[in-house]
């Protein structure tokens, strides 16, 4: 499942588990809004991945902690289902009432029970049971089968069981149990679940429906063994409308018409697979369709309006399935592969088999409405989801907490996979952006978790399981060589086809499996890579390389775990934190490295934990490179000298090094420095070469941070010191890319990359091309569209130094578009006008449930604390009505902490303080948001006392004066 994982621009508003305050709904969305302002990385995702809503639950009260009493039976204390029987196949009957929205069914599961018990544990939650539970020797149930006697039947709630009790016990064999109920479809985008979509036709709202059954969400659907590991077989009969269409994984066997103006659709039999695999979809959709080489019939199933919009996901499809089959050497299994468009999807896409669903705008690409990130976005959702097919689906992990084994490597093969397809788009560069950089990040809290937690936790659909499991797969392939990482991905597939695997075995088959294995790794490599970053480790190393005093050709290497706030013991384990340390945080590290001496040459050395120091050769007189090309997942930091050695060097000549090495330095040097490990000197001497930049990962890498400090001055007397200096290394790369829509996908993306900020800036000549290309745009939006990979730029330039006219002209097109990036688009750029009588409209528009949906308030605020002159706007409008957000969320604590999160002086605290005091509320959920509130203001002041004098000095001394 992609997280969606993914964060297109401003695309990305999904999270997921592990959310449990009463408040955190506010608190998820303000990282949203973050990520999506700043515009990070495609597959593997961020953070959890539990749907962004401006929902905000009623505040509670904690109630004294009471001992629950027993369970009726033993058995269900345990939440793993017993080992006493396992399903072998389920036919099932789904008969849906899209009037009352319920589905009744019908299901019979043949059980294999391996020891004798009288009772069968299930899972299920939300149903009705409209007769008791049957259970029999054959599927019949009638007085001629072999029946037993059910004694008790009921639901325990703590672990969504379903228990069925019979008189006497079952000894070893087969068996059925049948199940009859009802349900009622969800709305939450869970389990079987309704959503409405605008048909373009007629601009008639039509209902769909629409499944997401992982992880643990097929129970909702039906009674069943919801357990990764407990395969079966599965065979369906859906019941629906007759004006409707249904898909399910497997093709149609059989279509008839019944009684009440409906069909039935008859499915054919699934291969082995596990439960969280099941997928459905109700609608009127249509397709367009392909074949591979080895004969699968594609179809790619979307909205009749867009549907001409999904050629490019056609053959990304049908060219990755092809490369999968060849790379593995296993055939794709199924004989169809259906791809499906969902207009409400919590993910970017979830790899069901032979019925992968995506949200809608990660299947449709329109040259004049799609950026270039999310037509990347597309290609690596697409494969993400087809890596599934081998590593998920085919082997499948024993148990959640072993996801990283499937989604990890889904989020590797995303990148390098693709790559082979699209090469303009340089994806293994993007990689760093989109997986690295955001493992690295999140994995820098004393509070991170290991790929593999213990069984008790997770599953965790987080950066960790995916982006960190990616960069493990990444570091292993490079440093055992392309040949045998293939070789041992293949021994895998084989050895463990329809089948479920934990990580040991797949270590296993890595060292035991391979004809050649690289003699530093030799057997201990799963040993090794185990406590390096994946089973059980947490966290990573900082890496130090300094010159040795005794020997002026020699470095020292030395480790220390990292954590971005320096000040914590990186030695000891976090006391909040279940996971304690398995390895003393200390790793066995492959570390590369090259020197100036001969920058083309990447040496390799072995850093074991065991070694209180690693040396290695550096000439005098050279600077050094650590971890070369990014491949290892560590950071690295260097005396003041070799910083400084490295910024001259990319100033003389940049090509001495690779994008990957020049976007390592800026990042890994702007969090040392924003953590007081060095100074922010030395990121920005980094960043005075690119002058001369014209490549994407550099300039978005600096970018990154270099608006980040500008949030933090905007408002500040340092802020215009700031804006005169990033637009000076601007202007060089905004005149050498241009505003003219041509060139490969990655030169696209350095344009719009550069011209982002220097039409932010006020750079004369970005602001005239986008406005003249707006005002076109107005004149004639059919006869002068605006490129995809410009139309984020030319729609936030024109509303930032335009007037209501161009605001109101945005404002209607995100009314009345049907295209979902089209009208993501539109929502983003709507939030940067400069105009206060304009930002405080669109305040009250956002309150007002006739001109927005009430869902999108919260984003509304969200997004305007981005914009320089609506950040104090924002508070403004919430300190002035308290009693709207009083009486609609019931607190107005969360959305005091967005209105405020970029305030920066005094003032502004006194008013918060006395906010709070006007407007007292009560409970621990409160209190605990105004000291956090307050403590975010004064961090604001404390940061601009601490370094704004700093930066203002710096950015004078390097701004020529024109």
């Amino acid at each position: 499942m992609s997280e969606k994982n993914q964060s297109k621009g401003h695309d990305k508003v999904e999270k997921r588990n592990g959310i449990f305050c009463s408040y955190c709904w506010l608190a998820i969305a303000i990282i949203a809004a973050i990520i999506l302002i700043a515009g990070v990385g495609v597959a593997a995702g961020l953070f959890s991945r539990q749907v962004i809503s401006d929902a905000i639950p009623t505040p509670t009260t904690a109630l004294p902690t009471t001992s629950s009493p027993p369970p009726k039976y033993s058995q269900l204390s345990n939440p793993r289902l017993p080992n006493t029987l396992h399903p072998l196949a389920y036919t099932f009957q789904l008969d849906l009432d899209m009037n009352k929205f319920i589905v009744n069914g019908i299901n019979v599961i043949r059980i294999n029970v391996t020891t004798p018990t009288n009772i069968i544990l299930v899972h299920a939650i939300g149903m009705t049971m409209l007769t008791p539970p049957q259970v029999a020797k054959d599927a019949n149930f009638n007085s001629q089968s072999t029946n037993y006697a059910v004694i008790d039947h009921g639901s325990y709630a703590k672990n969504s069981y379903y228990y069925v009790v019979l008189q006497d016990n079952l000894t070893s064999g087969v068996y059925h149990i049948r199940f009859t109920y009802s349900a009622a479809m969800s709305t939450d985008l869970y389990g079987l679940y309704r959503y409405q979509y605008t048909r373009a036709s007629d601009r008639a709202v039509i209902w769909g429906v629409a499944s997401q059954c992982e992880a643990s969400y097929t129970r909702r659907i039906l009674p069943c063994f919801d357990e990764p590991a407990l395969k079966a077989t599965f065979t369906a009969t859906i019941i629906i409308p007759n004006n409707y269409t249904t898909r399910w994984n497997m093709p149609l066997q059989k279509m008839d018409s019944v009684a009440g103006n409906k069909n039935r659709y008859q499915f054919g039999t699934t291969l082995m697979m596990s439960t969280y695999l099941l997928a459905f979809t109700v609608d009127d959709f249509d397709y367009v369709e392909g074949t591979t080489a080895s004969n699968t019939r594609i179809r790619i199933y979307a909205r009749r309006s867009i549907k001409n919009d999904t050629y490019f996901a056609l053959g990304v499809v049908k060219n990755m399935t092809e490369y999968f089959e060849n790379l593995f050497g296993i055939p794709y299994p199924l004989a169809k592969q259906d791809h499906v468009a969902v207009p409400s999807f919590a993910f970017a896409g979830m790899e069901n088999w032979g019925l992968i669903l995506y949200r809608e705008q990660f299947l449709i690409y329109n040259y004049y409405v799609t950026s270039l990130t999310i037509k990347r976005g597309i290609a690596t959702t697409i494969t993400h989801e087809l890596a599934h097919m081998w590593f998920g689906n085919l082997v499948t992990m024993t148990k959640w907490n072993h996801l990283w084994l499937k989604e990890g490597m889904a989020s590797f093969l995303a990148f390098y996979a693709t790559d082979m397809y699209l090469p303009s788009m340089k994806l293994l560069e993007l990689f760093y952006i989109d997986e690295s950089r955001n493992a690295l990040a999140t994995d820098s809290s004393p509070t991170s978790h290991p790929v593999v937690p213990p069984v008790q936790y997770g599953p965790f659909f987080d950066p960790i399981s995916y982006s960190k499991g990616a960069a493990i797969f990444q570091m292993m392939r490079n440093y055992m060589g392309p040949n045998d990482f293939l070789a041992s991905l293949k021994a895998y597939l084989t050895k463990f086809s329809y089948k479920t695997a934990v990580t040991p075995q797949l270590f296993d088959t890595m060292t035991t499996d391979l004809t050649v294995i690289p003699v530093l790794l030799d057997k201990h490599l799963n040993r090794r890579f185990n406590l390096y970053y994946g089973a059980s480790s947490v966290g990573y190393p900082l890496v130090t390389v300094t010159k040795d005093p005794n020997n002026s050709n020699k470095g020292i290497v030395n480790q220390v775990r990292y954590l971005s706030n320096k000040n914590i013991n990186p030695s000891i384990d976090d006391p909040s934190s279940p996971y304690k340390s398995t390895c003393g945080y200390k790793w066995n590290i492959p570390i590369t490295f090259l020197t100036s001496n001969n920058p083309a040459n990447t040496i390799k050395a072995d850093f074991y934990k065991n070694s209180s120091n690693l040396q290695i050769n550096w000439p005098t007189n050279t600077w050094i490179k650590a971890n070369a090309g990014q491949i290892g997942f560590y950071r690295v930091n260097y005396d003041l000298s070799n910083w400084n050695a490295l910024a001259n060097a990319l100033i003389s000549n940049h090509s001495v090094l690779s994008n990957l090495d020049i976007a390592s330095l800026l990042d890994d040097s702007f969090e040392f420095a924003a953590g007081d490990r060095v100074s922010y000197t030395v990121p920005l001497n980094l960043t005075k070469y690119l002058t001369k930049e014209t490549d994407f990962l550099p300039w978005n890498t600096a970018n990154k941070h270099l608006d980040g400090i500008a949030g933090r001055l905007i408002g500040s007397r340092h802020y215009q010191d700031y804006a005169q200096y990033h637009l000076q290394i601007l202007k060089p790369a905004v005149e050498a890319l241009g505003f003219n829509d041509n060139g490969t996908d990655f030169k696209k993306e350095a344009r719009a990359e550069v011209l982002k900020p220097a039409c932010t800036l006020g750079y004369p000549s970005c602001v005239i091309a986008a406005s003249r290309m707006y005002q076109a745009y107005m004149k004639d939006p059919s006869k002068n569209k605006i490129p995809g990979s410009l139309r984020d730029v030319v729609f936030r330039t024109a509303l930032e130094y335009g007037t209501a006219k161009e605001w109101d002209f945005l404002y209607n097109l995100y009314r009345t578009t049907l295209i979902p990036t089209e009208r993501s688009a539109a929502f983003y750029a709507l939030s940067f006008p400069r105009d206060p009588y304009i930002i405080n409209r669109y305040l009250q528009f956002a309150t007002d449930p006739k001109k927005f949906h009430p869902s999108n308030t919260i984003t509304v605020f969200l997004f305007l604390t981005f914009n320089p002159v609506g950040k104090d706007l924002v508070w403004e409008y919430v300190r002035q009505h308290p009693n709207y957000f009083m009486n609609r969320f019931k607190t107005t604590r969360p959305i005091v902490s967005i209105a405020t999160r970029r305030l920066s002086s005094q003032f502004r605290l006194n008013q918060v303080k006395q906010f709070f005091k006007d407007n007292p509320e009560s409970g621990s959920s409160a209190a605990a948001y105004e000291s956090r509130i307050l403590a975010t203001i004064n961090a604001n002041i404390q940061y601009l006392n601490k370094y704004g004098n700093t930066f203002s000095t710096w950015f004078k001394q390097n701004t020529k004066m024109v």
